[in-house]
């Protein structure tokens, strides 16, 4: 199939590339790429549901072989690109390791940086925020956001909506595990979703992380910090535990109308796009009626990395979100 869309590619060519399905030898060749298209990512995914039977078979068979056989299937070829930092080279996998290290340490410790802040502002609101954390925990759940324990139904209904084939967490534990692994998982995470409602304490081991750099292309310089950004993989549980949280949230969520009806970002059904054209109808209802637009733009750089959690407690507070949320 390959050599026919190549074939008629060639034919396509010869007549001088013509455009518009009403030339048949443009209309040929774009069947046949299309037909080959379609077989190779059938045989695409026909392999990979061959790779997963494997190992489910493997794991159920010995366990041994399992982790031997997914070994196998990991690439041994890595590229490491030098890293330039201070007036120095990173070569080797250790060094940038431990440059990354001191990078992602010195954004955090930034972040925490008391000049950034009016020192008398940030007094106040850490104050209000350990008052305020102090009496949630001794009071009675709020009647909009239910917080009694976790049922293996809810949690059930959680994973079998999880999205599959992502990135496991630094104990290699998936969103596959839970989806499959019947009542005995959802049996031991409910006890643990519980047990952290009941001494409202989220465990250290959900707080850690993997953190994965990603080049940011668009031709940025390989060997700059800046070209990249840090994605950070968290436990599977926990964010399991996020979405069941979530699901409870939502009736406040609409009941509150949070977020506010402007704001395009995190909300179901919006996007870019959505946002593009609101601004552009406002701009032209203003220039028809002779009126002015004003616009501002805010970029804040790692705005994540650098957060101020006191602050954005103190905002959820405001808002409602209160108790042992």
């Amino acid at each position: 199939m390959h050599k026919e869309q190549k074939r008629l590619r060639k034919i396509w060519v010869t007549t001088g590339r013509p455009r518009g399905y009403q030339h048949d030898t443009f209309k040929d060749y774009k069947i046949a790429k299309r037909n080959f298209a379609n077989l190779l990512n059938f045989e695409y995914q026909k392999y990979e549901q061959e790779q997963y039977n494997n190992m489910e078979m493997y794991s159920e068979m010995d366990v041994r072989k399992f982790w031997k056989y997914v070994s196998n299937k990991k690439s041994k070829v890595q590229t490491f690109h030098v890293l330039h930092h201070n007036d120095r080279a990173y070569k080797t996998p250790d060094e940038q390791r431990q440059l990354w290290k001191d990078y992602f340490d010195t954004l955090l410790n930034e972040s925490n940086d008391e000049r950034d802040y009016d020192m008398e502002f940030k007094s106040t609101i850490d104050a209000k925020v350990d008052e305020l954390t102090r009496l949630m925990k001794t009071n009675v759940d709020p009647p909009d956001i239910p917080l009694h324990d976790f049922s293996i139904e809810e949690i059930s209904d959680v994973c079998k909506k999880l999205t599959l084939k992502k990135s496991p967490d630094i104990d290699l534990i998936s969103y596959e595990h839970f989806k499959y692994a019947g009542n005995l998982a959802i049996q031991s995470i409910q006890y643990l979703f519980n047990k952290i409602l009941e001494f409202v304490t989220i465990p250290d081991l959900f707080k850690r992380g993997m953190i994965i750099i990603l080049y940011k292309g668009d031709k940025k310089q390989k060997d700059k910090l800046n070209s990249y950004r840090g994605i950070t993989l968290l436990p599977t549980t926990n964010k399991i535990f996020e979405k069941c949280v979530a699901q409870r949230m939502e009736h406040f969520i609409k009941l509150n109308r949070l977020p506010p009806d402007l704001q395009y970002a995190s909300k179901k059904a919006h996007s870019t796009v959505s946002l593009s054209y609101a601004v552009q109808e406002a701009i032209l209802d203003q220039t028809e009626h002779g009126g002015k637009v004003f616009a501002c733009f805010l970029d804040i750089s790692q705005a994540f990395d650098r957060i101020w959690i006191n602050g954005l407690l103190y905002k959820l507070f405001r808002i409602g979100i209160v108790d042992k949320l």
